[in-house]
Parts: C-alpha cells; sequence; structure tokens
C-alpha cells in the first residue's frame, strides 16, 4: 500500500504542473481525492478520481495528462478496496470489485493493473466456497468451486473442495469425476481416500440391493485405490452369496490378514472352514 501511495503521489507530482483554469476543477477533485486515498478511504477516494477522470476529458488535450493519472489510479484503487473487503471476509463485495478493476484496468490499457486484479480472483473464490461448504450450503459451495475450475482445470485443490461439495450435495458421481480430477493434478492422496470412501459406499448399497457383481467391481475399486479390510470383507461376502465359494475363500483370507481383532474375525473363520469343507465334499 505504501508503495502505491508514493506511486500516486509521482503521478500527481506530475500534473501539478498544470495551471490551465478550465481544468482547475478537475484538479481540486484529483487532490481531493488523493487526500481520502491517503486516509485508506477508498470509496470516496475512487469516486473523486472518476469526477476528476470525466472533468478532465471533457477538457480535451490540455485535461490529458491528468486524464491519465485517473486512469492509472482509478482500477490500482478498485484493487486496493477489494483487498479492503477480502480482509474482511466480503467475498462478494471483493469480486464485484476486482471483477470491476480488471475491465476497468484493460479498457483504460492497464494490463499489468489488470493481471493483478485477476489473478486474485481465484483465491477469493476459493475462501467463500471454503466458507459455504462449512456451512453446508453445499450446492452453493460447488457452483464456486466450479467457477475456480473454469478458469484453470489444473487447480487440483479446488477439483478436490468441488467433489466434497458435491458428494454431500448428493451428486455421487459428479463428484467422483471431480476427485479423478484433483488426484490427477497434486491432490492424489486425499482425493484416492475420497473416492475409496465413494465406492466402498456403492459396494456397500449393491450388496443391499442384492447386486453382487456391481459390489464386487465397487469394492475392488474402492481397494485399488486405499487398500482396506472392509474391501476385502465386502468381496468375500458378494462372491460368497453368488456362490462362487472359491473367491469367498480367497478374499475372506485376506481379510482376517488384515483384521485379524475384528470383531466377526472368528465368524469369518468360521465361514472359511464350511466353505474348505463344502468344497472338500464335492470333489
Amino acid at each position: 500500500m505504501k508503495k502505491f501511495l508514493m506511486t500516486v503521489a509521482a503521478l500527481f507530482a506530475a500534473c501539478a504542473i498544470m495551471s490551465a483554469q478550465s481544468i482547475s476543477d478537475a484538479t481540486k477533485l484529483a487532490r481531493e481525492a488523493r487526500e481520502s486515498l491517503n486516509n485508506k478511504d477508498y470509496a470516496t477516494a475512487l469516486a473523486g478520481f472518476q469526477n476528476a477522470l470525466q472533468l478532465a476529458q471533457e477538457c480535451g488535450s490540455k485535461g490529458g495528462q491528468l486524464a491519465a493519472v485517473c486512469k492509472e489510479v482509478i482500477p490500482k484503487i478498485m484493487t486496493e478496496s477489494a483487498k479492503e473487503s477480502i480482509r474482511k471476509m466480503d467475498y462478494d463485495s471483493a469480486l464485484a470489485m476486482l471483477k470491476s478493476a480488471v475491465s476497468t484496468a484493460r479498457s483504460y490499457g492497464e494490463a499489468a493493473t489488470a493481471a493483478k486484479a485477476d489473478s486474485l480472483i481465484p483465491h477469493v473464490l476459493m475462501s467463500k466456497g471454503d466458507d459455504l461448504l462449512e456451512a453446508k450450503d453445499y450446492v452453493a459451495a460447488a457452483d464456486v468451486f466450479a467457477k475456480v475450475l473454469e478458469r484453470d482445470a489444473t487447480d487440483g485443490l479446488a477439483a478436490l473442495r468441488y467433489g466434497m461439495s458435491l458428494e454431500q450435495a448428493g451428486f455421487e458421481e459428479d463428484a467422483a469425476d471431480a476427485f479423478e480430477q484433483a488426484a490427477a493434478n497434486g491432490q492424489e492422496q486425499a482425493a484416492k481416500t475420497f473416492l475409496a470412501s465413494h465406492y466402498m459406499k456403492k459396494a456397500t448399497e449393491a450388496v443391499k440391493a442384492r447386486k453382487m457383481a456391481d459390489a464386487i467391481a465397487a469394492a475392488q475399486k474402492s481397494y485399488d485405490y486405499v487398500p482396506s479390510a472392509g474391501a476385502l470383507f465386502t468381496i468375500g461376502q458378494a462372491s460368497q452369496l453368488m456362490g462362487k465359494n472359491a473367491d469367498a475363500v480367497k478374499y475372506y483370507e485376506k481379510y482376517l490378514e488384515a483384521a485379524p481383532e475384528a470383531k466377526n474375525a472368528a465368524q469369518v473363520a468360521n465361514t472359511v472352514s464350511e466353505l474348505k469343507k463344502l468344497a472338500a465334499s464335492s470333489k
């Protein structure tokens, strides 16, 4: 901020040599706006420089230098105002002001200022999305994270948060796609944890629906993402219910190796023993 104010002061000094009476009002407005800026009264400073710009432009070539100063300063004030809103966690106001700063800077030919303001937008969106996610407003949060991804599809953290929001909102298949996107862009460990949970839920639902082949496929996917005893048990259980006793024994034994202290360990061991006896008697 200090550097910014010094820049404004230098630019203003360059205009001080202008003494034509026709632009005296514009110069006065700019001076007052500068004082407001020094006091961090961004709203008053912005309005002042905008009014000064209008008057300077009405003066034609005589107001050219002052108009140029105003055009350089105005989008910078907008950006500083947006930062103030960010500090107050007023993300909607910050986003609106940043968008205005970008469009204004571009229209004035201030490419560097436009780029700087534009670079802040994803960070504000992420903060807003996180707040909505914490508040359990999952649909709104998903919409915000989607906007981040529209700007940069390689933002792994945004994809992860997008997936979390979608899953909580009930859009599980879309959530899985988002987690895959996150895994491919630097969030592999966290994304795989969510994907493993996602597919275990599908496996459990498939068992309840008596769709055992689907249960096995989903549990295997879950295990491929994050190996777990629960996935092994589900595959064993679904295999047994399908009459694939050899597979059931195989996965039940893997389950017992992975979770020897499980509450149902004795029951599963007994099932394995019975299935082996059945296999032996059928030979």
